[in-house]
């Protein structure tokens, strides 16, 4: 059963269609044993309403988890990026001079080539 907005016109139709659901026995009477199965029918919707909540709440938290952890490793992905291109540097600027990255802190200098 699908849960439209009905307008004036349709509500006549609508209505009938409900009361020939359950007037099983085509007497046009509402009578304890249909007004059951109106009652089951309106407590297996409620149930099926509680139980889509709770499974919009569950993939709710799920996605925010899923954000935050894509947030986390992308901030993560970029620290290990620079840290490698840091570490792969070769000469380092200390005080305005260029230093090798050996463990020296030699300065490094330019010298002219002669080719004999």
């Amino acid at each position: 059963m699908t849960s439209r907005h009905l307008d004036c016109d349709n509500w006549q139709d609508a209505k009938e269609s409900i009361m020939l659901k359950y007037d099983k026995n085509g007497d046009g009477k509402i009578d304890g044993s249909k007004v059951g199965g109106f009652v089951d029918e309106y407590m297996s919707t409620l149930h099926k309403q509680q139980s889509l909540a709770n499974v919009t709440k569950t993939q709710s938290k799920v996605i925010y988890i899923t954000v935050i952890m894509i947030i986390l490793l992308s901030v993560s992905n970029l620290g290990t990026a620079f840290l490698a291109a840091n570490l792969a540097k070769d000469i380092r600027i200390i005080d305005g001079r260029m230093v090798s990255n050996d463990g020296t802190k030699s300065a490094i200098t330019t010298r002219r080539s002669v080719k004999a």
